[in-house]
């Protein structure tokens, strides 16, 4: 990250509100110990898209997918056939 403390041009402001007109509903993964995506990072994009669900890991490390059997299942049901998990849903 150092690089972008002296990056030539001047940052600009926060983005403006997240919008994704006509796409499905999304699948939005986020791990409860990410240490470099906060989980309310997360959160918030899932709120922020109609008829997003939001699949909670509560692991650490950056990724889920991959190295959670449960998150690698609701995944690949949405990747393959666009299949939601019920809101809520957690994997451990």
């Amino acid at each position: 990250l150092l690089p972008c403390a002296f990056w030539p041009v001047a940052p600009k402001p926060a983005p403006g509100p997240l919008r994704a007109p006509g796409v499905p509903p999304v699948l939005v993964v986020g791990n409860t110990g990410d240490p470099a995506t906060p989980y309310a990072n997360a959160v918030t994009v899932a709120s922020a898209l109609p008829g997003a669900v939001l699949l909670t890991a509560d692991i650490g490390g950056h990724t889920a997918y991959g190295t959670n059997r449960c998150v690698g299942r609701y995944v690949d049901r949405y990747l393959i056939g666009r299949t939601l998990p019920p809101t809520g849903t957690r994997c451990r």
